[in-house]
């Protein structure tokens, strides 16, 4: 019921794609000027964060061995990465999704 609600109310609009969870910052879009600029990412799919145990989902920001090692690594600076971790985006890398997405939203909400 929500898909077929929300199909109605986006009829007539542009479809734009912004795959982050591909990791391959993809997009798609009838107008070229609204494309997902990670062109400005050193690391785009290298995130800030890192951690060998992030992608089965037991590493994380903060976590320590047993000697109090740590177990992650932190990035100098995250405005040269689009991924905080494994998942989620930067500060800088949601900007460069608002980038595109802004006006379509405000269009959308009539503000």
């Amino acid at each position: 019921m929500h898909n077929a609600d929300l199909k109605q109310k986006l009829a007539g609009f542009d479809d734009i794609l912004c795959c982050l969870t591909s990791r391959t910052s993809s997009t798609a879009s009838s107008d070229p000027a609204r494309t997902c600029q990670f062109t400005q990412f050193h690391r785009k799919f290298t995130p800030c964060c890192d951690s060998p145990d992030a992608q089965n989902g037991v590493g994380y920001f903060g976590k320590v061995d047993d000697k109090g090692t740590q177990q992650y690594s932190l990035c100098l600076n995250p405005a040269n990465y689009s991924y905080w971790d494994f998942w989620h985006p930067t500060q800088a890398g949601w900007k460069a999704v608002m980038q595109v997405l802004e006006d379509p939203i405000k269009d959308f909400l009539g503000i």
